[in-house]
């Protein structure tokens, strides 16, 4: 199944469009959601704005304990941006320029270093504190997908080479080596949308071909080579894609009507046709044999909600609210969500308060 790439799509859980706004423009307004997915006794706290929405929206971004990097409109042009203490003041550091063709999107932090794309063939480095900002690959031909996952020393993204296949890489930002395939995920043909996670010493990557049915999704176990593949029933979306401790999570794209809902398989059970958790957007992370991702309040309020891996897998789980916002616009239309042990992180678009918030868990 292929979908065009303006396809605009209606959630009817959280929401919004799912279709990538045009380069550099300002955000839109979203259609609100109808679906109530929410636990019946949230949390009483409220998502930390760490990034107001007077600065635009955030479709993608990375953080440390120390700081948030946020890609920002500035004056027409995307910029990757440093906010010391986790919180942006009006005019934040900026570290480099992110090329306009990826939209917005694309950065990772991996051992000290922060990682973006200038363009969809170079990809940039430099120290967290926002100096030394340098080409660290040109990829020269074909182009890279702006979603970058790190682990280990290792760079992981999805390439798409001057034949238009695409296939997930591997860069040891420890060395001064190129790039490596990894193996078996090279597309035979024309790899029209991708996804890519990595976690636990596993990469998840998967492919859409034009004008074929699904493609599994690939599991690879990076010491042993050890490759395991589950499907994913339909097209994915490019950030909905998150691996677990024992398992992978995914958001597909469906129609009549259109929608997104969440699906779950463990590693090491068979999952040939895997349930529906429910209704949900376009984005979704894990933590351990957790996944959180958009939902809606008992109230009908858009915000994170999270199921574990068991119950998500067997179309049990009854997705429990992580948080109440202020508003119904503070977490609607999510574009990015990043999660670790203390914090749920959730770029918006900067409909409420603000576009960058922080969940605390």
């Amino acid at each position: 199944m292929t979908r065009a790439l303006l396809l605009t799509v209606f959630l009817v859980a959280c929401g919004g469009s799912s279709a990538t706004p045009a380069d550099d423009a300002p955000p839109t307004d979203g259609a609100p959601g109808d679906d109530a997915p929410g636990d019946d006794a949230p949390p009483a706290t409220r998502p930390e704005v760490l990034v107001p929405s007077t600065l635009g929206r955030v479709v993608d971004f990375a953080y440390t304990a120390d700081a948030v990097y946020p890609i920002l409109n500035i004056g027409g042009k995307f910029k990757l941006v440093r906010c010391p203490d986790q919180v942006c003041g009006a005019q934040p550091q900026v570290i480099g320029h992110v090329g306009g063709n990826t939209r917005g999107r694309g950065v990772e932090i991996v051992g000290d270093h922060i990682y973006w794309l200038a363009n969809k063939t170079q990809l940039m480095e430099a120290n967290l504190d926002g100096t030394g900002a340098h080409v660290r690959h040109d990829f020269l031909v074909g182009e890279v997908e702006p979603r970058l996952r790190g682990m280990d020393g290792v760079l992981y993204l999805m390439y798409r080479d001057d034949q238009f296949a695409a296939l997930g890489v591997a860069l040891d930002v420890r060395t001064a080596n190129g790039p490596t395939a990894i193996p078996n995920t090279k597309t035979n043909e024309f790899g029209v949308f991708t996804a890519i996670d990595a976690h636990g010493g596993k990469v998840a990557t998967w492919a859409e071909i034009q004008g074929a049915a699904a493609e599994p999704i690939l599991v690879t176990d990076v010491a042993t080579g050890q490759q395991t593949s589950r499907p994913s029933s339909t097209e994915i979306s490019g950030a909905g894609l998150a691996l677990g401790d024992t398992g992978v999570f995914f958001i597909a794209e469906l129609t009549n009507p259109l929608h997104d809902e969440l699906f779950a398989c463990a590693l090491a059970d068979p999952c040939t046709s895997p349930p529906s958790v429910g209704n949900t957007f376009s984005a979704a992370a894990a933590d351990g044999d957790r996944v959180f991702f958009p939902g809606r309040t008992a109230d009908n309020i858009a915000t994170i909600v999270t199921c574990d891996l068991a119950s998500a897998a067997a179309g049990t789980c009854a997705p429990a609210v992580t948080v109440v916002p202020e508003t119904e616009l503070d977490l609607l239309n999510v574009r990015a969500l990043r999660v670790d042990a203390t914090a749920i992180y959730v770029a918006t678009d900067a409909q409420g308060a603000g576009s960058l918030w922080k969940i605390t868990r």
